[in-house]
């Protein structure tokens, strides 16, 4: 029950990739795509390779809006934020896929502007996700 939220997002981002590239936008983008998937994967893997450490970058800067959403409940991971760190380092890079799928393809009409927040939204809106769910899976202490 506690890897829901990773294996969805690692799920989403596999889902937007094969979305992406069969569809009318997909076929004139389809080298970023296959780039960024490219990325993705590596990203996961050098971060596992890293001992988890990108993904404890992302909790940090996701953590404050963790931090006001659970207001008094919050409290600091302990000994779960190694094993959190790298269940995100695995998970957080399918934003990357779903980010650069939204931006290319619904959004794409879209003016420049939302073109190029959704890049970085998206991928911040995964960590917080990802950094609640760790919080909520660790339990009380």
């Amino acid at each position: 029950m506690w890897m829901t939220l990773p294996a969805a997002a690692v799920l989403a981002g596999l889902v937007a990739l094969v979305t992406f590239l069969r569809s009318e936008a997909g076929r004139e983008r389809r080298r970023g795509m296959k780039i960024t998937g490219v990325l993705a994967v590596l990203f996961a893997v050098g971060g596992v390779l890293l001992l988890g450490l990108p993904g404890a970058v992302v909790y940090e800067l996701c953590a404050p809006w963790v931090r006001l959403m659970l207001g008094p409940r919050f409290t600091e991971l302990g000994d779960g934020a190694w094993p959190a760190a790298i269940v995100i380092t695995l998970a957080w890079p399918a934003s990357l896929v779903v980010a650069y799928a939204l931006a290319n393809g619904p959004l794409r009409g879209r003016g420049r502007w939302v073109r190029w927040t959704v890049p970085v939204l998206v991928p911040y809106a995964f960590g917080v996700a990802l950094a609640l769910w760790a919080h909520l899976s660790a339990g009380a202490p």
